[in-house]
């Protein structure tokens, strides 16, 4: 600021010219203001406000240096690579006139922000190590924890020494989306036999394998990747390492959707007609998965004392349940007919270990040839068909242990099937002998159907 001293007056106030543009006093051009204060503006060009007495001038000229972004005199001193910045951000938004892009001043707060939290936050590999040990700590299953450990480990190692506040959306899904997965295949070749330790060979044979990078991870494992990392900045966020969990706004993967896989009337009976005959042990185990929409899980943890046949009812506990809420389930009389056989006072639904159940599960399959069942069949096909049946969507979702949800049934399960087929399914049972009558649990001959007590 420069002021012109009048007789008698003290000097100029050289404390103002800290302040853009300068307040200067004097013989002026105006004949009432005496203060003026001088700003650049838009496109360099230079603006001017008058004032009467240098009190309000001053606070003037310290708003409009605040909304510079400088204070005092260094507000004049801008460097090349400074004047670049600004041109080259004002080409920007010339470029980009709708949506208008934020403020210079917004984007540079929020760089900094950003930049400072990127400095002094925990490391991908320390976090990820204690996110898993804590899932440990909470009972969550094998299954999850090595689904976990799988994508965040691949996490892990991509990223084990950035911090967690320095990833964006954008950054975590283009992450995600162009993920590329490591496959074994079979190298071309002759065979090569294993022996024995006394030398004699083993009657299978296996082909040497090559590691090679496949070009893309399917959509479903993307997804899962994405769930995986998901919980794991929600985890985070929850703690205090970010403020916002970046994955929220980062890219789905979507792909095209699949309809739940699930066995019609005529091949769940023949599935069940093949564990009759070659593996009954297994009866009761996909009994109440088919007919009950059990969880894999919930069945292999399941005991006898849970079922109430006589009051027609499976009561599982929260402590074998996923959501870990406890769950009441309808005995019907497929399944009712399917147990009473194999009713026990306790003990487990199914004790036979995980080899021994698959291998009863494929010799009881090779009696039915052409019969494959899809993956999850069995919760798949008592979703669909006891919607059909049934037609009360929040019933099947509490039976589901979906929490009285029926959304998802409308997302995975509404249009597939037919009332028809669904019918059917509910009045599968199990071929007996004709010389054998069914009994209940409480030793009373068991209700048969119509047209099989006419048989």
């Amino acid at each position: 600021m420069s002021k012109t001293a009048s007789r008698g007056k003290k000097k100029e106030d050289e404390s103002l010219v800290r302040y853009p543009g300068g307040v200067s006093k004097g013989k002026s051009a105006h004949p009432r203001y005496s203060f003026v204060v001088r700003w650049p503006g838009e496109n360099g060009k230079r603006l001017v406000k008058w004032f009467t007495n240098d009190t309000e001038a001053k606070a003037w000229a310290k708003e409009k240096s605040e909304d510079a972004g400088e204070l005092g005199a260094a507000f004049g001193s801008v460097s090349e690579d400074e004047r670049a910045a600004l041109a080259a951000f004002r080409k920007f938004r010339t470029a980009h006139e709708n949506p208008a892009p934020p403020p210079l001043k917004t984007v540079v707060t929020e760089f900094v922000k950003r930049w400072e939290a990127s400095r002094a936050g925990a490391k991908v590999g320390v976090a990820v190590d204690e996110y898993l040990e804590s899932l440990k700590k909470r009972g969550r299953s094998k299954a999850h924890l090595a689904a976990s450990g799988s994508r965040l480990g691949r996490f892990k190692k991509d990223f084990g020494e950035r911090v967690l506040p320095s990833f964006t959306p954008r950054e975590i899904g283009d992450y995600i989306l162009n993920l590329r997965g490591l496959v074994l295949k079979p190298e071309k070749g002759e065979p090569q036999g294993r022996k024995r330790k006394d030398g004699t060979p083993v009657k299978r044979s296996y082909r040497p394998v090559v590691v090679r990078e496949d070009d893309d991870l399917s959509l479903e494992s993307k997804a899962g990747y994405r769930r995986a990392l998901m919980s794991f900045f929600e985890w985070a966020r929850k703690r205090g390492m970010v403020t916002e969990n970046p994955v929220k706004d980062a890219e789905k993967p979507q792909g095209t959707p699949k309809l739940p896989g699930v066995l019609t009337a005529a091949e769940t009976k023949a599935f069940f007609t093949a564990l009759l005959k070659h593996a009954p042990e297994l009866v009761p185990f996909w009994a109440v998965r088919a007919f009950a929409g059990l969880r894999e899980s919930e069945a292999l943890r399941m005991d006898w004392h849970m079922i109430d046949l006589a009051a027609g009812k499976i009561i599982l506990p929260k402590t074998i349940t996923k959501s870990r809420h406890s769950r009441e389930i309808t005995i019907q009389p497929a399944l009712s007919a399917f147990l009473a056989t194999h009713v026990q006072p306790s003990g487990s639904v199914c004790s036979l270990s995980p080899v021994a159940r698959r291998w009863r599960l494929r010799l009881a399959l090779r009696s039915a040839p052409g019969l494959l069942p899809p993956r999850n069949w069995a919760r798949h096909s008592y979703a669909t068909y006891h919607l059909l049946a049934f037609r009360h969507p929040g019933e099947t979702a509490m039976q589901l242990g979906h929490k009285d949800d029926p959304a998802m049934l409308d997302a995975h399960y509404r249009g597939v099937g037919t009332e028809k087929e669904a019918l059917a399914f509910w009045d599968i049972r199990p071929e007996t002998p004709a010389n054998v009558v069914p009994m209940d649990a409480a030793g009373k001959v068991a209700e048969q159907p119509a047209e099989r007590m006419a048989q």
